[in-house]
């Protein structure tokens, strides 16, 4: 993205938040509407119209798959109506938030005792050491430290968009929410 161009980021694989960012301004909405709701306030906030965006990042989990399943639907219909679409997952968010460097783990609870695990390497640059699965809490046995993610908000996420870029632009019809698969914690789209 350059320096000065337009874009909306959305989750909802926490909760549903969005942001605009506008010549590297962030407008931020009532974080209690619904994702559309937020769309619609910030760019009335910013005055600009829906059809000036021309990039969209969504996150695309792992979280709530159902709210992930949503963002994932909005990120689909606005790249039929022309938008550059790039995903990002919330576990990589929260690598780029934790304070750990060298090698660590990123938790996000998956409930029932599950939790969402990313293992990564901060030094110069973020890497993903694997990709992410579904384990038991009780099963963690890692002498890594370990950052758990219970939220962000949205300045962390446009903080991570901004300081973040390229990502890979993404086709409308295959974007998909990451869903782990409890029986053998593979990645199912």
């Amino acid at each position: 993205m350059e320096p000065n161009k337009t874009c909306l980021v959305i989750s909802a694989s926490i909760k549903p938040m969005a942001c605009l960012i506008c010549e590297e301004r962030i407008f931020a909405p009532d974080e209690n509407a619904s994702l559309p709701a937020q769309i619609e306030s910030v760019c009335r906030q910013a005055s600009v119209k829906l059809s000036d965006i021309p990039d969209l990042y969504v996150d695309v989990g792992p979280g709530s798959f159902t709210g992930a399943r949503i963002a994932c639907a909005i990120a689909k219909g606005f790249g039929l109506l022309g938008m550059d679409i790039f995903t990002f997952s919330s576990l990589d968010l929260g690598a780029h938030l934790s304070p750990h460097q060298g090698q660590f783990i990123v938790l996000l609870d998956a409930r029932r005792d599950n939790v969402y695990l990313g293992k990564y390497e901060k030094r110069e640059v973020l890497t993903r050491l694997t990709q992410p699965a579904l384990v038991f809490r009780d099963s963690l046995n890692h002498s890594l430290p370990i950052y758990e993610l219970k939220e962000f908000s949205v300045d962390d996420m446009a903080e991570y968009v901004l300081n973040n870029r390229p990502f890979q632009k993404q086709t409308a019809f295959l974007i998909s929410p990451v869903y782990l698969y409890p029986m053998d914690c593979s990645i199912r789209k």
